[in-house]
């Protein structure tokens, strides 16, 4: 990201005064949390924030991570949903999404390869079972290369659907 640190600051606080929060006097990491009631749209916020990193930023990777395969499938729904609202709220931008498949690892190849929006939504459980998962291994279907270091590679945004959900953490 090409903010400064001391930009990130500046934006924080412009929007947290303007709400009427205390301002954040230092950034301590890069993590913000977004705590919304249950049904107020959460999904959709972070969907936008996905599109706007993307016009401001020049930003085009987000891995976006739920704590189940029914979250998963409701993002997903959302996103097949919304998909004209956004392709009309931002002048035909392109993006791609998916939902992480191990069988179809050749998704996770075109994430990193494409220089257009790619949105990934992944169960924590796929990524935190290391020893069982293809996410781990050495694949055809990517090059030769683990699905994950691709991932890795392309430095992404992470969003954490349901953080409070997401049993132990990220491994």
């Amino acid at each position: 990201m090409t903010l400064l640190d001391e930009e990130v600051l500046a934006n924080l606080k412009d929007i947290q005064i303007r709400d009427r929060l205390p301002p954040t006097e230092s950034l301590d990491s890069g993590d913000f949390t977004v705590e919304m009631e249950t049904g107020t749209g959460k999904t959709y916020v972070y969907l936008r924030t996905i599109f706007e990193l993307n016009k401001r930023y020049g930003i085009t990777k987000f891995v976006v991570v739920v704590p189940s395969v029914a979250i998963k499938e409701g993002v997903y729904k959302s996103l097949r949903t919304t998909d004209d609202h956004f392709r009309a709220l931002y002048s035909g931008t392109p993006f791609e999404y998916f939902l992480y498949d191990s069988a179809k690892l050749g998704e996770v190849r075109n994430f990193a390869a494409s220089t257009q929006i790619q949105i990934m939504v992944v169960t924590v459980e796929a990524i935190n079972k290391k020893d069982v998962n293809n996410l781990y291994k050495d694949s055809e279907k990517t090059g030769g290369d683990k699905p994950i270091d691709l991932i890795r590679a392309t430095r992404p945004i992470l969003i954490v659907d349901e953080q409070h959900g997401v049993d132990g953490g990220l491994a």
